[in-house]
């Protein structure tokens, strides 16, 4: 197990992670006794093509004047986060809500920047998510953490919140630094309140140990936070099979559903046990590699838990030899109703490996190389993808050393990704909109922030009004 801890946040320009990007990354390095050896915080302008979601500017407090005048570009912020992460490799990345949201905005940033994404999962890195652990201590040690309420009276576990209710007062709440504190804090926190229950999730850290739980094949329980029903969720899965497509992703029957409806379903009908009914899913997914908490049914951990269930369904499942078959058909049916996407900025798994190993060596030169130099060696890359993001990427941060007639073209490309009226990401109608919709209740600080933000992009939209450059 890597001895270093690395606790990180990013502030994004809003929560599409395959479009959105960081304007802000601050990562605290501790030793193994939870000692700090190094601070680090950066932030960085943005590429030409994406501009931010206001809300997320509300949220931030940051004005994008304030964002566009950082010393560093988008490209040498993304080369620093990796670079930084690589030189503290291995070690345990820990974030929180990081698995599901700044992880995904880090691989496809290093992605849409020619880098390699997988970088937290590789070089001998282990993945903690401190939100996942929260949740899993407030299930099975419910007296470990002080768990605040919303207005409606749900219990939270927003960041700002949860270190609060905690004994975290001087949070500076989204700003990256000050939330990686605060991450710090909860961790320190559920490690000396409940140690059994931490010691449980960080066993999940290792995906090597999630697959021999799969595949022992003896009931789990499952566990986590149910929002809707304001307590714990816990559930009794069957481990079934693994993915046909991905082998990192298991199948599994939640034991508490209609076992004798799932025996019976053919491919078709078992699709729809993938979908969530009566605010539960039939058929469960386990990602071995996204830290799911799994425990054994008799783990002294979650003795405190009740899930109620028909053991008998157990052996009946197992009987049925053909229904990982079935179950794997219905899972490749599922997947093929997801719109893959038509942007390369949306193919990072749909394309194959990123990078190709034939595009490798290129790459490596490329970054190293001039701006110029760079551009001459976007047409001798194999990937589509890559050539697309090389292209985009010469052309945000050094488009005076195009051609002519590639400059001419890739800024109308730009053009139309920005004055689309509805699109996946954040363009500038939509963001025109936004403001209007959130100036009405914004804080005199916010609507500052809003009326700088709205002037920036009516400009925008005064350049953009004509599709012929240069």
């Amino acid at each position: 197990m890597p001895a270093r801890i690395y606790i990180y946040d990013t502030e994004c320009t809003g929560l599409e992670t395959r479009h959105d990007r960081p304007v802000q990354f601050a990562a605290c390095i501790y030793d193994e006794n939870a000692e700090l050896l190094e601070e680090f915080n950066v932030r960085g302008r943005l590429p030409r093509y994406v501009i931010p979601s206001p809300g997320a500017l509300m949220v931030n407090r940051q004005s994008i004047g304030a964002i566009q005048r950082s010393s560093l570009s988008h490209y040498e912020l993304i080369a620093q986060i990796h670079d930084h992460i690589a030189r503290n490799s291995p070690a345990i990345i820990c974030s929180y809500n990081g698995i599901r949201y700044d992880e995904e905005i880090l691989r496809h940033s290093f992605y849409a920047n020619l880098r390699a994404p997988y970088l937290t999962q590789w070089e001998g890195n282990k993945r903690m998510d401190v939100l996942i652990a929260a949740k899993v201590v407030a299930a099975c040690a419910p007296d470990a953490l002080h768990l605040p309420a919303d207005g409606g009276g749900k219990r939270s576990f927003r960041l700002a919140d949860l270190a609060a209710a905690n004994g975290f007062v001087e949070h500076d709440a989204h700003d990256a630094l000050g939330d990686v504190h605060a991450t710090m804090h909860l961790a320190k926190v559920l490690v000396s309140k409940a140690p059994e229950v931490w010691n449980a999730c960080a066993a999940m850290m290792n995906k090597s140990e999630v697959r021999a739980l799969m595949l022992a094949g003896e009931p789990l329980l499952s566990i986590g936070w149910d929002h809707s029903r304001n307590g714990p969720r816990v559930q009794v899965l069957l481990p079934i099979c693994a993915d046909q497509a991905n082998p990192n992703e298991w199948l599994c029957v939640d034991l508490g559903s209609d076992i004798d409806w799932l025996l019976a379903a053919d491919v078709v009908s078992l699709r729809e046990a993938f979908d969530v009914l009566d605010g539960e899913r039939a058929i469960v997914r386990v990602k071995s590699n996204a830290m799911p908490v799994l425990m054994r049914i008799n783990d002294p951990v979650a003795a405190g838990l009740v899930a109620t269930f028909d053991p008998r369904g157990i052996e009946r499942l197992r009987a049925d030899q053909a229904l990982a078959k079935r179950l794997r058909g219905a899972a490749a049916l599922r997947k093929s109703e997801f719109d893959e996407g038509t942007h390369p900025a949306e193919q990072l798994y749909t394309g194959g490996f990123f990078p190709t190993e034939a595009d490798k060596p290129l790459l490596q030169r490329f970054h190293a190389a001039s701006p110029h130099e760079k551009y001459e060696m976007i047409a001798n890359l194999r990937d589509p993808r890559a050539r697309h993001m090389a292209r985009w990427l010469v052309g945000s941060e050094w488009p005076e050393v195009m051609a002519k007639g590639d400059h001419i073209a890739v800024e109308e490309e730009f053009r139309e990704h920005l004055m689309q009226d509805e699109a996946k990401w954040t363009t500038v109608p939509s963001a025109l909109d936004e403001i209007k919709r959130l100036a009405t209740e914004a804080s005199p600080d916010q609507l500052a922030i809003l009326e700088e933000y709205e002037g920036y992009l009516l400009e925008l939209q005064n350049r953009n009004s004509a599709s012929v450059y240069v």
